[in-house]
C-alpha cells in the first residue's frame, strides 16, 4: 500500500468493486476527502482494520 494515508486506504477498501482503474482512482480520491471531513481519524482507522 506504500505511502497511502489511512483515509486513502479506507476509501480503497470501501470501493472493492470492478471498475475501470482510472475511474476507481477518481472515486477513491473524492471519497478520501469526504472521509477526512466527516469521520474522525479513530473511526476511519477502525474501518480500515475491520476490512483487513
Amino acid at each position: 500500500r506504500g505511502a497511502s494515508t489511512l483515509s486513502q486506504q479506507t476509501a480503497k477498501n470501501l470501493f472493492r468493486v470492478g471498475r475501470a482503474q482510472l475511474a476507481k482512482k477518481g472515486l477513491e480520491a473524492g471519497l478520501t476527502v469526504g472521509i477526512e471531513m466527516v469521520w474522525s481519524k479513530k473511526r476511519y482507522s477502525y474501518r480500515l482494520f475491520e476490512y483487513r
